[in-house]
């Protein structure tokens, strides 16, 4: 059964990109399988049993709201990315089994992040490269990706690429900076 098993997250990686929802701006990282030929593909709870590679992963993201005019931060390092959170995308819930596990993996998230932020401190809302590296740590995923520019996917042809932590934070920092230059273009899906 779907609900009694450890997920296997060793082909498992978190992908951050940049969406616009609803006119608004966010940073989202999704749980992908990396392929074997460096392909990423998403998550998907499999039919009723829920036996694919992540499936208690399907629907999930973490997110946060760019505030692309820079209105919601007082200083450059901090300015435009507010709300992080965790959160499923309901209509991808079709089963007992599939609720089960979303809770359980929600239930690790927030007993990991508060034995975290009791043992490391609190993290900023702009710092979202930090807070997906400790939901990643948290739920034993070692891998991260972020989505290419448009500008270096057209000179690589790669549309995504392996980041660390410290990289991933970097990202976040330049990706707000340039959409608050008008670079938009470059970061949004």
């Amino acid at each position: 059964m779907a609900t009694t098993r450890k997920p296997d997250t060793s082909k498992l990686a978190l992908f951050v990109g940049i969406e616009n929802e609803y006119g608004q701006l966010k940073l989202v990282a999704s749980v992908v399988e990396v392929q074997d030929n460096g392909e990423l593909h998403g998550t998907s709870w499999s039919g009723r049993f829920g036996d694919g590679a992540g499936a208690e992963f399907d629907g999930f993201r973490i997110s946060a709201y760019i505030d692309w005019d820079g209105y919601s931060g007082s200083t450059p390092d901090q300015r435009g990315v507010w709300g992080p959170g965790v959160s499923y995308r309901a209509h991808h819930i079709d089963s007992a089994d599939q609720a089960t596990a979303i809770a359980r993996t929600l239930t690790r998230i927030e007993a990991g992040l508060r034995k975290m932020s009791a043992a490391d401190g609190y993290l900023t809302d702009s710092d979202f490269g930090a807070y997906v590296a400790r939901i990643a740590k948290i739920l034993k995923i070692g891998k991260l990706y972020v989505r290419q520019t448009k500008r270096a996917r057209d000179m690589s042809g790669n549309h995504h690429r392996a980041v660390s932590t410290a990289d991933l934070q970097s990202y976040v920092l330049h990706a707000v900076s340039e959409i608050h230059a008008g670079k938009r273009s470059e970061y949004v899906s």
